[in-house]
């Protein structure tokens, strides 16, 4: 039963991924946004759920929630590949803004939340 929710959170994540990356298809500019705020939203959302002991109790939320549905949403493959693209098209500068605010960006919220939540 746990493999199917996982299965189901990790799909729900996905479809939330896609929904954002369609958001910002139309947009000329080239930092890849969608990928920056499904990596910032899914950071956010395991920084709460783990300041609510949700992982240190094993429970099935954490399970369908951050290994499922931010698995799902976050997307370090992706971040990866439009990052060396930016390389390839000659958008060095670009490339090295999305390696510093996907990396700097998530670990800031992840760890502003974290604290936010813990001091209630």
């Amino acid at each position: 039963m746990n493999l199917l929710l996982v299965f189901i959170g990790g799909g729900l994540g996905s479809v939330i991924r896609y929904l954002i990356g369609l958001g910002f298809k139309q947009t000329s500019f080239q930092l890849p946004l969608s990928t920056l705020l499904a990596n910032v939203s899914a950071s956010l959302i395991i920084a709460i759920l783990l300041a609510l002991g949700w992982k240190q109790n094993q429970s099935l939320y954490w399970s369908v929630m951050a290994t499922g549905f931010c698995g799902g949403l976050s997307t370090f493959s992706t971040f990866s590949l439009e990052t060396v693209e930016l390389f390839r098209q000659g958008y060095q500068a670009m490339a090295w803004v999305n390696i510093l605010l996907n990396v700097a960006v998530c670990l800031v919220v992840f760890f502003v939340f974290y604290k936010m939540v813990l001091r209630g």
